[in-house]
């Protein structure tokens, strides 16, 4: 009884940016594990009143000329939908509006988009989708952040689609030095969850692995994974707090 009662708690590394770190630390600690906060995402929205952004301007402003609109990811709904807010005070009637994720709809909720979530966790999942297979000149806008793939976008072109993309805010690499490291990470670390292939990037720059298992959203960051080197992946269904609990059960298990 004695030797359960001080076995240690399996230590895991949440990455998310600061912003989306609350949901998976309370998860974590519910679950019995102990979450050890380290953002290596910054996410800074753009000045929509700068010149820079005079061409998002001119699609949210135009927004009721589009079919469908798509959110790529939490951030994009997040800063999207405040955008398209100050412009559209009453959302425009007969756009279609989808989200890549469960959460990404759910943050769209919370701002008043009521969205139809793809079954799958990424742009394959939702270019499989019925309602995205006859889109020929369709005007179709992605709401996304700077940089990323453009498998979507070219995927609906081909498909016919008048595409069009706004990014709606930009990543920056959380720096730190080795004693904030040492500081924040302390004894052991068993577990990190990296939501996104930016995250991995950032935390393969760190060079923060050691003896940790890797939590990773999708296949195809699984594969990036593997291209850097790492051995100890594991892939969840998708980015969201559940899914990556689970996984890190099953890794843990």
């Amino acid at each position: 009884m004695a030797e359960a009662a001080t076995k240690r708690r399996a230590r895991v590394l949440v990455t998310r940016p600061a912003h989306l770190q609350k949901g998976a630390i309370s998860r974590l600690e519910q679950a019995g594990f102990e979450p050890v906060s380290l953002p290596l995402l910054r996410i800074e929205a753009i000045d929509i009143e700068s010149a820079e952004a005079s061409a998002i301007r001119s699609s949210i402003l135009n927004l009721d000329l589009y079919s469908t609109v798509i959110f790529i990811s939490r951030n994009a709904a997040r800063i999207g939908a405040e955008l398209i807010d100050q412009y559209w005070p009453q959302l425009p009637i007969g756009v279609e509006w989808i989200a890549i994720g469960q959460g990404t709809a759910d943050q769209l909720a919370e701002l008043g988009i009521h969205a139809k979530v793809n079954p799958g966790v990424d742009s394959e999942a939702l270019l499989d989708t019925p309602q995205l297979q006859e889109v020929s000149d369709q005007r179709i806008l992605l709401v996304k952040g700077v940089g990323g793939r453009d498998l979507l976008k070219h995927a609906l072109e081909v498909r016919g689609a008048q595409v069009n993309t706004i990014e709606v805010y930009q990543r920056s690499i959380c720096s730190y030095t080795e004693a904030e490291l040492a500081d924040k990470l302390g004894a052991t670390v068993d577990v990190a969850l990296l939501t996104s292939g930016e995250a991995l990037q950032a935390f393969s720059e760190l060079n923060l692995a050691g003896c940790m298992a890797l939590v990773v959203p999708s296949e195809r960051v699984a594969m990036q994974a593997a291209q850097l080197g790492y051995t100890d992946v594991v892939t969840a269904n998708g980015a969201s707090d559940e899914a990556m609990l689970a996984a890190i059960a099953q890794r843990l298990s």
